[in-house]
């Protein structure tokens, strides 16, 4: 009995490992359809509520291991603001990483450490990472401020640990809105992209999760 107990544990560690090591590499996950996902994006209207978009060109490197990618500069026709949306999907490890913070300190960006986000007037349930960039050259200066969170059945979060979150999700989706900060303070509750987003939401709703609208 004593030698067979180190077995049964040895055993239970390995049957463990394999299953988390399954679940982070979609091993036993249903494959959807890459293209179908994708496809989704194109429903996604141009002109949101007082917000009009324009595309913006994806490169390959962007697109590297995804199965969609939408980038879009939107302009809102009464007051001017400019807020720029990336919309990526794809298997939740290659979607759950590269998020903005690290992406942008490695372009030269001085980042902010990502503060958690949860405005109570934002449509459903939302809550996103928010972080603030600076990268100075000569006598130039850019301020950025970026909102990113990702989702698996139509809510947004801002999870601590997304590869583990949405293990086993047959897609996921990340989403990104930032934009030019001016000088002086910007009070998060003003903020441009978070009136985009009340109109955005029920789109990405009804564009990307067509079973969960009402």
């Amino acid at each position: 009995m004593t030698r067979i107990l180190p077995i049964a544990a040895a055993v239970v560690a390995l049957v463990a490992c394999g299953v988390v090591h399954g679940l982070w590499t979609d091993r036993w996950v249903p494959k959807p359809d890459p293209a179908a996902a994708a496809a989704r994006f194109g429903s996604l209207p141009a002109a949101i509520g007082d917000w009009e978009g324009e595309a913006l060109e994806v490169s390959p490197r962007e697109l590297q291991g995804l199965s969609g990618y939408l980038a879009r500069r939107y302009v809102n026709r009464d007051t001017g603001d400019v807020v720029t949306l990336a919309l990526m999907c794809g298997r939740p490890r290659v979607v759950s990483i590269h998020t903005p913070d690290v992406c942008y300190a490695a372009n030269g960006y001085e980042v902010t450490a990502p503060t958690r986000y949860s405005p109570a007037d934002l449509p459903g349930r939302a809550a996103f990472w928010m972080t603030e960039m600076v990268r100075t050259r000569a006598a130039e200066q850019s301020r950025l401020r970026v909102f990113f969170a990702w989702s698996a059945a139509g809510d947004w979060e801002a999870s601590d640990n997304p590869r583990v979150a949405f293990a086993g999700v047959p897609v996921l989706y990340k989403l990104y809105l930032l934009r030019d900060l001016p000088a002086g303070n910007q009070p998060l509750a003003d903020d441009p992209c978070l009136d985009f987003f009340k109109r955005l939401q029920p789109e990405l709703r009804a564009c990307l999760f067509p079973a969960a609208s009402p």
